[in-house]
């Protein structure tokens, strides 16, 4: 379920009004994106009950008969609101933990996610959805599997070298994989080369892959000769690909109530927009 704030509606509407309309509107009217933030503004005070419907609307001047039907039907919704924000299903612990846009915290929670002993409870089923998404870009280069042994570290340094920090590093016996975080930050001098070079050492003989995780999803500037090697993925495009996962199967229908399964949603929620 997805839930609107008011800060979103602002957010829509300022988009909303720098758009441009197929056709012009005709003289003397105003563009429904110009007028609604008005009407939603008065009407958040009567859905939190600071003020009347009447004063809301009359002193709009802007309502129709069908935007005063719009104005009953959101009266209609107050009282269900009010139910809703007192259980506390708008509460986002990652949102009081100031988790942001900050790329160390947000890896450390996917990294969470990823690791197949993690105390969340979904055992393997993030990484499998990972490497199938890896297979599907670079076929046959991990294997289906993520195997019995599997090591998820983060903010590792694989050759104790205080300049080659990896955000995330997840060690198994069937595969060596790299996760490189991207939010605000920018790529540096021969970043992902230098981590290719890393990733190969390390995975010796077993396959090895790396994902480039940024917002927009586009390849990685610094690859060098290990381009090939590197599957670039939005966070959107991750968020879409866990949230499948999430409600896949007869597990989300026994727990999908549980602790755990709520912050998973939350977290993906919050990483879609970046």
């Amino acid at each position: 379920m997805c839930y609107v704030t008011s800060d979103a509606l602002e957010v829509f509407f300022g988009r909303l009004r720098t758009h441009t309309p197929f056709c012009q509107p005709e003289k003397g009217s105003s563009l429904l994106g110009d007028r609604l933030p008005g009407f939603f503004t008065a009407m958040r005070g009567r859905l939190e009950g600071r003020v009347p419907l009447k004063v809301a609307t009359e002193s709009l001047k802007i309502l129709n008969t069908g935007q005063l039907q719009l104005a009953m039907w959101c009266e209609s919704l107050r009282e269900p609101l009010a139910r809703i924000r007192g259980s506390g299903v708008f509460c986002s612990p990652w949102r009081v933990a100031k988790l942001g846009r900050d790329e160390i915290r947000n890896a450390a929670v996917l990294a969470w996610l990823l690791d197949p002993h993690g105390d969340h409870g979904f055992g393997d089923r993030f990484l499998r959805a990972l490497l199938d998404e890896i297979r599907r870009r670079q076929p046959e280069s991990l294997p289906p599997s993520p195997g019995a042994w599997v090591s998820v570290n983060t903010e590792s340094y694989p050759e104790n070298d205080q300049a080659n920090r990896v955000d995330i590093e997840i060690d198994a016996a069937e595969f060596y994989l790299l996760v490189e975080v991207k939010i605000s930050a920018k790529e540096v001098e021969r970043q992902m080369e230098r981590y290719g070079g890393i990733a190969e050492k390390q995975a010796g003989r077993r396959p090895w892959a790396m994902v480039f995780l940024s917002p927009r999803g586009g390849k990685s500037t610094t690859a060098g000769r290990h381009e090939a090697r590197i599957v670039p993925l939005s966070w959107a495009a991750l968020a879409a690909l866990f949230r499948r996962t999430l409600d896949r199967g007869t597990w989300y229908e026994a727990h999908g109530d549980a602790f755990s399964s709520r912050l998973a949603e939350l977290y993906l929620r919050h990483v879609r927009d970046f």
